[in-house]
């Protein structure tokens, strides 16, 4: 499991080029990658990981799934109790993403 965010890395480090990097994402055949995934739309953001889906709101709400079986139709969610751990981890990739951009230290200068 990754993101769109997580291509550029894992093709250069396939294409086994040493490089200084300000990307978000990690490459994915790494031994150290923690399988995660970011997604979202214009009202809500999503953290997937350990088959737990976080959604994050546009009015502070926390709502979390964990995923009982997926298939390419279907997937199905069962509501859980908040994990905290869970929940930190997303608000601080949004947040960490989020504070990057607005003070440009996602840049080369």
């Amino acid at each position: 499991m990754a993101s769109q965010i997580d291509v550029a890395p894992t093709l250069i480090g396939l294409l086994n080029w040493n490089y200084r990097s300000k990307f978000f994402g990690k490459d994915i055949l790494r031994l150290d990658f923690t399988p995660r995934a970011l997604v979202g739309n214009y009202k809500k953001l999503g953290y997937i990981r350990d088959d737990v889906l976080t959604i994050l709101t546009e009015r502070n709400e926390v709502h979390q799934y964990r995923i009982a079986e997926k298939n390419l139709q279907d997937t199905v969610l069962d509501k859980i109790d908040s994990n905290d751990l869970l929940r930190r981890q997303a608000i601080s990739y949004y947040q960490g993403a989020s504070f990057l951009n607005k003070h440009r230290l996602d840049r080369w200068e």
